[in-house]
């Protein structure tokens, strides 16, 4: 059962990149085996739990995980086949089809079954190592293949649309790198009993990583990098951290000349993301009343506390989604439901905090909970974000008190 739970994560994230490149070199048919491997291992998940119902152990956070989740599904199923306001055309982020839509909500909600049912079954740093590897070399597939490394010569999403409609988006190749960069630290001594190796190994997979991740021009994933990174090492460092901020920004004042002209430069698509900040409100995100974010609240007004629709029903972003997970929950399910929500994704998240000052192995999970919830601040959908799922789900799982007998 270790190895099934393992691979299943290693499925749902670093294989579904993969599996994205496959198509560009006639391989479609190892695409669709491997989803097939995937509701395999979801089977036998299944299977082995039935079969033995005494090692599934469900504690009271993820319990309260599965109510408010089927909650929120429920408000969900509601509002896209039972009383839609839109058309399914026009919301953003929901399959056209309902096979498709649930197949994703199936294996999804059998996942976070899985992890929570057999958590201790995981293997993070087995997780840590294959994803890493295979982030690593599939990235330079897309690289050669798609363009994906020479984003400032050109428009990204013009690049998209010209050559595939269903390559994977610039944002989730963030998202990969992000993951691949904090699995590729959790395990920066484990490759070998080599030191030197281990530092080559983890040197270049960092810099591959970090680099690619900056190439997409992304700056919500870029910005909840760097916040989790932050976060991370002012958790392990504590007062350490101020002088190294200090240390940063005292460099910065030295040489901020020369680097700020060099990426003018070389990476004046970058740049110009972070430059334009106030000048395009965050993507239109605030502002206006037609901002993302005013649209937003002004639905949540309609209906604070039971809801109002998951996908905006005026203005210029018509069917799109709000961008912010506050927002977003609000606007589905409103105050009553949604509190309960914050209130698990603070023990959530002050879960995440303490498995980072314990650290091993475990930390891997609250990293990639982090990241998820913070590129969920800025961008994308809760809907079908599984990274957010089902790390919320394995952290809400463990026993802290146990952990800490384990690593003491």
């Amino acid at each position: 059962m270790k190895y099934i739970i393992t691979l299943l994560l290693v499925f749902l994230f670093p294989v579904r990149f993969l599996i994205g490149t496959l198509p560009h070199y006639g391989l479609a048919w190892l695409s669709s085996f491997l989803l097939y491997v995937e509701v395999g291992l979801l089977a036998t998940g299944i299977i082995y739990a039935l079969i033995h119902l005494k090692e599934v152990h469900i504690n009271k956070n993820s319990k309260t995980l599965f109510v408010l989740y089927i909650l929120y599904f429920s408000f969900i199923f509601n509002q896209v086949m039972v009383s839609p306001q839109i058309s399914r055309d026009f919301m953003s982020g929901v399959p056209l089809d309902n096979s498709t839509f649930f197949r994703d909500f199936t294996i999804q909600s059998v996942s976070i079954f899985l992890v929570c049912a057999f958590r201790k079954y995981i293997d993070l740093t087995l997780f840590a190592k294959i994803t890493s590897l295979l982030i690593f070399f599939t990235y330079f597939a897309y690289f050669n293949n798609v363009g994906y490394g020479v984003y400032g010569v050109y428009d990204i999403e013009e690049k998209q649309t010209s050559q595939d409609s269903d390559i994977i988006t610039s944002f989730a190749v963030a998202g990969y790198m992000a993951f691949a960069f904090f699995c590729n630290y959790t395990v920066k001594d484990k490759w070998t009993k080599v030191n030197l190796l281990n530092r080559l190994f983890f040197y270049t997979g960092s810099i591959v990583f970090v680099v690619g991740l900056f190439l997409t021009i992304k700056r919500g994933p870029i910005i909840s990098f760097l916040t989790v990174c932050g976060l991370y090492f002012y958790i392990k460092q504590g007062t350490k951290i101020s002088l190294m901020v200090f240390l940063g920004l005292l460099v910065f004042f030295i040489f901020g000349d020369p680097i700020f002209g060099f990426l003018q430069e070389n990476a004046e698509g970058l740049v110009y993301r972070f430059t334009s900040l106030s000048d395009d409100n965050g993507s239109h995100r605030y502002g206006d009343a037609d901002s993302v974010y005013n649209l937003a609240l002004s639905q949540i007004e309609e209906s604070p506390f039971w809801g109002s629709y998951f996908r905006l029903l005026h203005g210029s972003y018509y069917g799109s989604y709000p961008h912010n997970i506050i927002l977003e929950l609000l606007m589905t399910e409103g105050l009553f439901v949604s509190i309960p929500f914050f209130v698990l994704l603070w023990k959530v998240f002050m879960t995440g905090c303490r498995l980072v000052k314990i650290g091993g192995e475990e930390s891997l999970s609250a990293l990639c909970f982090l990241y998820a919830f913070m590129s969920l601040m800025t961008s994308g959908s809760l809907l079908f974000k599984e990274e957010f799922w089902v790390f919320l789900a394995i952290l809400c799982s463990y026993n802290l008190n146990k952990l800490r007998l384990k690593h003491e």
